[in-house]
């Protein structure tokens, strides 16, 4: 969290809650910063945890959809519920929101470009193909790395 305040603050050295950061130095995707950041400028202190807490479970809520959407897709209603159950009992959805850190949003995004992917092959032998469908799902899986 410390580096997500320094890296949307733009101080590149300093410290925030008493914990130094340095964001020259970091190996992580921005836009987990970025997420982290905005939270703790706009909600500030414990606030600011609990709004990244809730946005990971909304990440969680959002994978177990999409995962439902993309079984259904490659095979059947059924077999779509069962994917839901099992990845709302998956402990690492139930686990990794209460951690802040990235896995959250990789996890979500990875699993959007996936959809994102099987959408368009679903589609491309109509004739109303959406050119800007791969273009989209590449930008997505951009996010999650």
């Amino acid at each position: 969290m410390v580096n997500g305040y320094g890296f949307v603050s733009d101080e590149i050295v300093g410290s925030s809650y008493g914990y130094p950061y340095a964001v020259n130095a970091l190996g992580i995707a921005p836009l987990y910063l970025i997420v982290t950041g905005y939270a703790q400028l706009i909600f500030g202190g414990h606030a600011a945890v609990y709004a990244i807490w809730l946005l990971q479970v909304f990440a969680g809520t959002l994978t177990c959809y999409l995962a439902f959407r993309i079984t259904r897709i490659l095979s059947n209603e059924r077999a779509a519920q069962i994917t839901l159950l099992a990845l709302a009992l998956s402990p690492a959805l139930i686990l990794e929101p209460s951690n802040i850190m990235t896995e959250s949003l990789y996890i979500l995004f990875i699993t959007a470009g996936c959809w994102l992917h099987i959408e368009y092959l679903t589609m491309r032998d109509r004739d109303d193909m959406l050119w800007w469908m791969p273009v989209l799902t590449g930008a997505v899986f951009g996010l999650a790395t």
